[in-house]
């Protein structure tokens, strides 16, 4: 439940264009360091957005879990 809870929240603020979400530590959800135990996994998801326009919202192409708990979701951001 974690997991999916964690996916839908990026997910939220992808398509929601709320990019500040990302990146302020008062909203990043408690299950943060579970759903990613080191930071290299997540930054490229923020540099992703940063680079293409993190002013427009991106789009979810692709979502599904591997193993139960990871989530692999694809994002194009324009």
């Amino acid at each position: 439940a974690w997991a999916i809870e964690f996916d839908e929240w990026i997910r939220g603020a992808i398509e929601g264009n709320r990019f500040h979400e990302l990146i302020n530590l008062n909203n990043i959800p408690l299950d943060f360091k579970r759903a990613h135990p080191t930071i290299e996994h997540y930054l490229p998801l923020v540099a992703a957005w940063s680079a293409a326009d993190k002013n427009r919202p991106g789009k979810r192409l692709h979502q599904s879990f591997c193993y139960g708990n990871i989530a692999i979701s694809h994002y194009l951001f324009e």
